[in-house]
């Protein structure tokens, strides 16, 4: 936290801070990226967005950022204005320059307190969540998206097949055509009551308002959000589903940082249930109309008979479209219609009058008083509410729960190395229904060569290995081939993963333990990244590594995922780990070219229980672990605390891997083995 924090100061805040300080204005537009760094709203509550952390958590925040700030001033103080160091000693004898170096000295130190009343203000406008300068100027308006895409998805969490929540993902611009496209998907959904989960910066009022009106009259919820899709994504062109899936995809459905802005709305308007999702925005602003008038031109043959005029044919000769200006003022027929809209679906007419509070070209967030008394949002909270597997075990289950005994998914292919020559071959993956417990779908695990991004390392930084998401049986491959061509197997690894192929996570154990690695769980904030999106890497530098930090949010390590861990010659886990174990599945493993074996020739219960078991000896891991691993139905996951961890010896060093990968580790006398001079 404290490296993110410092970068964070110095390449960020510091460079604005005098002009901040200067203007007396508060730095909005660097609200987004104490978020990425995961210090937004710390004393807020979950349901509101925030981290609903205590008083002293907000406090040591802003003593880091404080801390952070003198240390960047105080640098620059000792810098002399030619780059080199500052000398406080009498020149020519004359005490001229003395002073001199203690002027600019005092004024770097007004510089230090400048910078950290401009953090801690920061800090506070993030926690207080409504600061009036959110409040009273609007935001940038999101830049235009491609048109809305629909998709029917169902849930990518382990352990609900057969049963599982589905909805429908809305995420795009809205178009004039929008509103045909959602009709043939609730076509295709049937008579199910599937909900609506919305991401739309805005576009076509009128096609909203069709859209709203469907959503009624099929009485459907909707929340904003996004999805996370863990297989077959829909935007891709070249995602094809199998027939099992009958045209269903899978995934998870996320609610940070979504937002439904500008026409966007009036589609939340029409849910039976509207909820806002944690760390979701709404935002209005002016509506924009463009009067369109056509002009057509005739060729007509007619005839006087009695002294009236009949026509014998008439001939269009050309149409023209006069295009009126665009204007903010709403015709009265439209007026009436928006006012009989909101009627009906129990919005406050008062929405209307925000509608001004913002120009077309920006957006006025609503704010949680401008939410409650438009009656705008009816529940806030998270995905987990509408698309829970819980909903599905109720009795009844819910509306959008659906029985699949051949739902199959399939994963997305990792993108190679750039640079290198492929790896080798590996045996198709094998499509199997979801699991009960292990072997979830999603994006197969990918291996990056990190360096760290932290302010002051170079030119002697640290660097480790990211292993990120799904083990398949494909993996231990790719991983022997990674090492061997980027010559990294003396570095820590530092994984994030929900599971996977449990036999594939054993070779990939022992290939570990026979390089001698470390192993840790965490997550990696990737330059220009945030934590959650799994694709987004920062560019690689010259020796073909990313940059990045290690950070505590956003890190798990669950089911099979725990067998890779304890590979590790040391296992690094801090004491908000998110490891959770339950039952794994007897998989059988395929042929992997250039990879270690294990016997796995039978897929028998009792040969794999045979084969983990000698595996955790091998690691040197207490068999009780199998108390959670094992057993004939699938159970709940089991969050295991870093107690429990240590008394099993799945960890051997209680630190998170913030703590092996950051400066201080290069700055010992020696320094660490994964410290690399570039």
């Amino acid at each position: 936290m404290r490296d993110a924090i410092a970068a964070f100061c110095q390449n960020v805040i510091a460079p604005e801070a005098r002009q901040i300080d200067v203007q007396a204005r508060f730095a909005t537009c660097h609200l987004a990226a104490l978020a990425d760094i995961g210090i937004m709203g710390l004393s807020i509550p979950v349901e509101l967005g925030g981290a609903g952390l205590d008083p002293y958590t907000l406090f040591e925040a802003v003593a880091c950022l404080v801390g952070a700030a003198l240390r960047a001033v105080f640098l620059a103080a000792a810098q002399g204005p030619d780059g080199g160091h500052s000398h406080a000693g009498v020149r020519d004898g004359a005490g001229v320059s003395q002073g001199i170096e203690e002027g600019r000295l005092m004024a770097q130190l007004r510089e230090v307190f400048r910078l950290a009343c401009v953090l801690a203000l920061l800090l506070v406008q993030a926690s207080v969540g409504e600061a009036a300068a959110v409040k009273n100027t609007p935001v940038a308006k999101e830049p235009d998206e491609p048109p809305m895409l629909f998709a029917i998805v169902r849930s990518g969490i382990t352990g609900c097949e057969p049963n599982c929540p589905q909805w429908i993902s809305a995420e795009g611009q809205i178009m004039p055509g929008t509103a045909t496209q959602f009709r043939k998907i609730l076509k295709q959904v049937g008579k199910m009551r599937l909900p609506v989960v919305i991401n739309s910066p805005g576009g076509d009022v009128e096609a909203a308002l069709a859209m709203g009106r469907m959503i009624r009259e099929r009485k459907l919820d909707v929340m904003v959000g996004w999805t996370l899709f863990t297989g077959c994504n829909p935007s891709v062109k070249t995602c094809r589903l199998p027939r099992e899936q009958k045209g269903v995809y899978a995934g998870l459905a996320m609610t940070s940082r979504a937002y439904c802005l500008s026409a966007c709305p009036f589609i939340l308007a029409a849910g039976q249930k509207r909820m806002l999702g944690s760390g979701a925005v709404l935002g209005v602003h002016e509506i924009t109309t463009q009067p369109v008038t056509q002009r057509i031109r005739y060729y007509e043959t007619y005839r006087i008979i009695n002294g009236r005029k009949k026509v014998l044919s008439r001939k269009v000769v050309s149409r023209k479209n006069i295009i009126g200006k665009v204007t903010t003022k709403l015709s009265k027929p439209f007026n009436r219609k928006l006012r009989a809209y909101l009627t009906t679906m129990g919005v406050d007419l008062a929405l209307l009058d925000l509608l001004h509070l913002a120009p077309p070209s920006s957006i006025h967030t609503l704010t949680l008083d401008e939410l409650k008394s438009t009656n705008l949002v009816t529940a806030y909270g998270n995905a987990s509410e509408l698309v829970s597997n819980s909903l599905c075990r109720a009795t009844p289950p819910a509306d959008n729960c659906k029985v699949e005994k051949q739902f199959a998914a399939v994963a997305i292919q990792p993108k190679p190395l750039p640079k290198v020559s492929q790896p080798p071959a590996a045996p198709p993956s094998i499509a199997k229904p979801f699991p009960p417990a292990d072997s979830s779908s999603g994006s197969p695990m990918r291996f990056s060569l990190v360096r760290s991004s932290a302010l002051g390392c170079e030119p002697l930084c640290p660097e480790w290995i990211f292993a990120d998401g799904i083990i398949t049986p494909a993996t231990p491959g790719i991983f022997e081939w990674f090492l061997d061509k980027t010559k990294s197997a003396g570095l820590p690894l530092v994984i994030r993963s929900t599971g996977g192929h449990s036999a594939a996570a054993m070779i990939l154990g022992r290939s570990i333990r026979k390089h001698g690695m470390n192993t840790a769980t965490g997550a990696v904030l990737f330059e220009g990244c945030s934590t959650s999106q799994f694709p987004c890497r920062s560019p690689i530098d010259r020796q073909g590594r990313y940059r990045g930090v290690v950070v505590k949010e956003n890190n798990y390590c669950n089911a099979s995922c725990v067998l890779m861990l304890a590979g590790g010659k040391r296992r690094s886990v801090g004491s908000n780990n998110g490891i959770m174990v339950q039952k794994l599945l007897a998989e059988e493993m395929p042929a992997i070219p250039n990879a270690l074996k294990i016997s796995t020739a039978s897929s028998q219960e009792a040969d794999f229980q045979r084969d983990l078991g000698n595996y955790l000896d091998e690691m040197g891991i207490s068999r009780k672990l199998m108390k959670y691993t094992s057993g004939a139905e699938p159970a709940a996951p089991h969050r295991m605390i870093i107690y429990e961890l240590a008394e099993l010896r799945v960890v051997t060093n209680r630190v998170h891997a913030t703590s092996i990968v950051n400066n201080l580790v290069c700055k010992a006398s020696p320094p660490a083995d994964n410290c690399i001079k570039r």
